[in-house]
């Protein structure tokens, strides 16, 4: 079978399962070296995941990009930018106000912290630190200056998001059976690495009439 059969057969093979591992290619095109795979795969504009130490691939025309350069394939994520590593940096450095880790986790579906060190580490981001909360911001001078601009004007408006109002409402519900304050909220919150405040806490109370069952709501 010439190379230029193989590439086609692999072409519809991608075409049909959508997504395959290295083994699998190695199996549709009848070589036994994972080096061999890739030399084909080299040949046709595809993408690895950014997930799962980058072992599953497709073809690039295959995926449904989102607005972040971001799609998943169940719990499979692929990204226009490449690699985790260089996938975070995108997103942080076209972010407003830079990112928190809760923020990066949400966004990429998977554990962030060791890749965000790693990034900070190599300067390729840096951080700052509020409360007990980092926030990832770009290296590069310019948008830094922007995100840390931003941060600080969403900060002082105060705003909630939906996702702040879920999770404050969600951890009340836990703790259902107990008389709960704002501040025990946002700390065990915290204690799981959110990145809400206390003032914003009070601020769910407050919108849900919360606070009149809670002496701290006043403070």
């Amino acid at each position: 079978m010439s190379q230029k059969e193989k590439l086609e057969i692999l072409k519809t093979s991608l075409n049909k399962h959508q997504i395959v591992t290295i083994e699998q290619i190695c199996k549709i095109l009848g070589v036994k070296s994972r080096m061999s795979a890739h030399r084909y795969l080299q040949q046709i504009d595809y993408l690895a995941s950014y997930s799962h130490g980058g072992k599953y691939y497709t073809l690039r025309k295959t995926a449904e990009f989102d607005q972040f350069g971001l799609w998943y394939s169940g719990d499979i994520g692929f990204s226009t930018h490449g690699t985790l590593l260089e996938t975070i940096v995108h997103l942080v450095a076209d972010s407003e106000k830079g990112k928190t880790t809760e923020e990066l986790t949400r966004q990429c579906r998977l554990r962030v912290q060791n890749a965000l060190l790693q990034l900070v580490r190599e300067k390729k981001l840096s951080r700052e630190k509020t409360g007990n909360i980092y926030r990832y911001l770009s290296e590069h001078n310019p948008h830094k200056k922007r995100q840390q601009r931003q941060h600080t004007t969403d900060s002082a408006q105060d705003s909630l998001s939906e996702w702040i109002v879920i999770d404050v409402l969600v951890e009340i519900i836990r703790r259902s059976k107990e008389i709960v304050h704002a501040t025990e909220i946002a700390s065990s919150l915290q204690k799981r690495g959110s990145s809400i405040s206390l003032h914003q806490v009070r601020q769910v109370f407050q919108l849900h009439s919360l606070g009149k069952k809670t002496p701290d709501s006043a403070l």
